[in-house]
């Protein structure tokens, strides 16, 4: 594919450090807009409801090494809501370095499971707009150095950013979107056991992001399936010895990292649809048959 890499590296990062900013690069004030508008909303929503304890789980990351110091500036600590950068940025810089040993932090608030799942589906969300913003500036290369007209179809819907979403937000959805179901189904029975599994080792109480952060960056992968079970769950108190707890978490990290690894494969095979590359290896499969 002759594609110059750098602008569509351009477009992903500017897209990640700023949401909407890859979409606005090229012009597409609309999508720009919409790309700019619903993470930032999210990760507003949800620090609403959990301010400064955002930054009370990964206190002590970095300690006092050259990271930790870096991380004064950076919320490079803050997975996935970091991937949200700007926001993360403001919030981080405006309330958290100085806030982030008070022991007050460390005390539960009634609503944080919701807040917590909402600046995190920020930052989950940000990517997948800033991959569709490196995807048009691509595929524009792409179709204009073979002279090939461009799909008419800038929506959403359309584009591989989106497959990849789906498959990210339920297990094997991506690949029934993409006409794949014998995959979409093997994928969803398989991650939807594990995590399943995972639930049941750890009590139902593996999915709680204030308790399990760093595993809980793992879960999230599995999209609205660890949304929803920090929600839902993570409130729940352990009222009984679970002798298989570590056991439980670690099957639901595996589903999530897993999960993102099928939203790469969604979204490569949906992209090869896109750019016409599928039909072009049907036909020289169905032209090596005839040959022989």
């Amino acid at each position: 594919m002759s594609v110059d890499p750098k602008p569509v590296y351009r477009a992903l990062v500017a897209g990640l450090l700023v949401p909407g900013l890859g979409h606005l690069l090229q012009g597409r004030a609309k999508t720009a807009v919409l790309a700019f508008l619903l993470p930032v909303a999210l990760f507003v929503l949800g620090f609403g409801l959990i301010g400064e304890r955002l930054f009370a789980f990964s206190a002590s990351f970095g300690g006092g090494s050259l990271l930790g110091s870096i991380l004064g500036f950076l919320p490079l600590h803050l997975i996935p809501e970091g991937l949200n950068f700007a926001p993360a940025l403001v919030a981080w810089l405006a309330f958290g370095p100085e806030n982030i040993l008070e022991p007050g932090l460390r005390l539960p608030l009634a609503n944080e499971h919701l807040g917590l799942a909402l600046t995190a589906a920020s930052g989950y969300l940000n990517v997948f707009f800033a991959t569709d913003a490196a995807w048009g500036v691509g595929s524009t290369q792409y179709f204009e150095s073979r002279s090939a007209l461009k799909p008419n179809s800038l929506s959403l819907r359309t584009q591989p950013a989106f497959s990849a979403f789906l498959a990210w937000l339920i297990p094997g959805a991506g690949y029934f979107w993409e006409g794949r179901r014998a995959l979409g189904f093997l994928c969803a029975g398989s991650l939807f056991a594990l995590f399943g599994m995972g639930l049941y080792f750890s009590g139902f109480c593996g999915c709680d992001r204030s308790q399990l952060y760093w595993w809980w960056a793992a879960q999230s992968g599995n999209g609205l399936a660890t949304l929803l079970g920090n929600v839902l769950l993570g409130p729940l108190q352990i009222t009984e010895d679970l002798p298989h707890v570590d056991l439980g978490v670690t099957l639901l990290s595996i589903a999530g990292l897993l999960n993102l690894a099928v939203a790469v494969d969604v979204y490569t095979l949906a992209e090869r649809r896109r750019l016409g590359l599928s039909d072009q290896a049907t036909s020289n499969a169905g032209a090596r048959e005839g040959q022989r």
